[in-house]
């Protein structure tokens, strides 16, 4: 048996974390780019696929991804643009920009105005190389780790800027943090009011105390294990704003911490909060790429609508209930990904349970259609309304024009209107009767579906007052 290769590690430049955080954020970022971009580059052109390939077709040079850094250049998102720009002294610059501006349209980038001379439209890599057509998956994360070294695609070393405390009221504004080890670093009424993003990076039992906005987190995890204890992204005293945080492993303890516009996009998301608040905030899993992602949203979503009760918002959990509920339906559409410990019990059994098995994940698929069909989990009632006025126009179209007809609806659409009415409420109606048996078992089958879209409705409403 052939022996497994083993990863060749490529450390990270060895420099003490106070010493680069002492550094203006121009001196912390001139640093990177001569002593550490150029090494994350050289990786990235040896051990991605058909990295070079993607440099050539679109025009990009080792400086340009030095330069604007080359995270900026790994995130999917269809598409990014390099404009050449002049600045309030008239002097030209380039910039990197995710939103598409005309030429000669002036821009606000980074509390600067700018106007916009030139522009190129770039392709990230990972949405090029999707494009090219090939199955081969990407994982663009930390993969490896080494007591505090953590390796990016597993051979990666990562600067480690981590097990410090900043001083009080540090500025961390326009700071490069991405490929770092941000490990059980503290922030303590730290300033920033621009984005910062830290982009596949490890920040493990971050700690953050006041104030902080503008966090832009994507492929970076924030929660791990250390001496069977688990640590995660603690913040304390204070609004935490404009948040985001995408393809991430979170793990968040708040403690009189206000979230206001966050962003979560990701199901590897669980949170404790202790006297906080959450508002005008977003929660998705994102796109479903494998099947297991079901399974996943249906988690996810049940996680925030319990957050969303303490909390005492019920619009919000109810809105996160109707999700869970929704992922869990198509959950039994892929039962082997999804109810694997159960479809391995049975698996060595005889083909007739495995059957079963299935039979029952599809009666339970349609059981859960037909309800969110009807009143959308009890969340939506309004549905009962809808489906009530099709019911009662569709058996009015029955009486007027089915031959049988009493002669009082027969080709008579008001009274046959009036008479569907009258039937599918149950109040009755002595003017109006049908002699045709056949329609007088159609008018019988009109009430029964009366009283049940009645109960649903009444039961949607009593649905509000119910605890999520």
């Amino acid at each position: 048996m052939p022996m497994k290769e083993q990863p060749k590690y490529i450390e990270a430049p060895k420099i003490q974390a106070d010493l680069l955080w002492k550094m203006t954020p121009e001196e912390f970022n001139n640093w990177r780019k001569i002593n550490d971009y150029p090494r994350i580059v050289g990786f990235l052109k040896e051990k991605l696929p058909r990295f070079i390939d993607w440099m050539n077709n679109q025009n990009i040079t080792d400086e340009m991804l030095i330069e604007h850094s080359p995270s900026n250049f790994l995130r999917e998102r269809k598409v990014i643009y390099l404009y050449t720009v002049l600045n309030n002294n008239s002097e030209e610059q380039q910039i990197l920009h995710f939103n598409d501006y005309n030429t000669d349209e002036s821009i606000s980038y980074e509390q600067t105005k700018l106007l916009v001379k030139q522009k190129r439209k770039l392709i990230p890599y990972p949405d090029w190389f999707k494009k090219e057509g090939t199955d081969k998956i990407l994982n663009l994360s930390i993969t490896s780790s080494i007591g505090r070294k953590n390796y990016f695609m597993g051979e990666l070393g990562l600067i480690d800027l981590g097990n410090y405390k900043l001083p009080f009221n540090y500025s961390l504004r326009k700071r490069n943090l991405d490929f770092v080890t941000l490990d059980d670093l503290k922030i303590n009424y730290a300033r920033n009011n621009t984005i910062l993003k830290i982009w596949f990076s490890s920040a493990v039992n971050l700690s953050v105390e006041g104030d902080l906005a503008f966090i832009d987190a994507y492929n970076t995890s924030f929660y791990g294990v250390r001496n069977s204890i688990y640590s995660s992204l603690k913040l304390n005293n204070g609004v935490f704003q404009n948040w985001s945080f995408s393809n991430c492993e979170l793990r968040l303890n708040a403690t009189y911490a206000n979230l206001f516009r966050w962003k979560v996009v990701g199901y590897d998301f669980k949170a404790s909060l202790n006297l906080c608040d959450i508002r005008e905030s977003y929660f998705s899993i994102g796109k479903i790429k494998y099947d297991i992602d079901f399974g996943r949203g249906k988690d996810f979503h049940a996680h925030i609508k319990r957050l969303y009760s303490q909390l005492g918002r019920r619009k919000e959990a109810s809105t996160h209930y109707f999700l869970e509920r929704k992922y869990e339906r198509k959950s039994f559409l892929k039962v082997k990904s999804n109810y694997w410990y159960e479809y391995q019990a049975i698996k060595k059994n005889k083909f007739f349970k495995v059957s079963i098995f299935y039979i029952k994940s599809y009666s339970r698929y349609f059981i859960s259609s037909l309800l969110n069909i009807l009143w959308g989990y009890g969340e939506k009632p309004w549905r009962v309304f809808i489906l009530s006025t099709i019911t009662i126009l569709f058996f009015a179209l029955i009486f007027c024009y089915c031959p049988g007809s009493s002669l009082d609806t027969k080709g008579d659409i008001l009274n046959s209107l009036y008479f569907s009415l009258v039937t599918f409420t149950t109040i009755g109606s002595g003017d109006i009767e049908q002699t045709d048996y056949a329609l007088k078992l159609i008018s019988g089958i009109e009430a029964l579906l009366g009283l049940s879209f009645w109960g649903i409705l009444i039961a949607g409403f009593a649905n509000n007052s119910k605890d999520y």
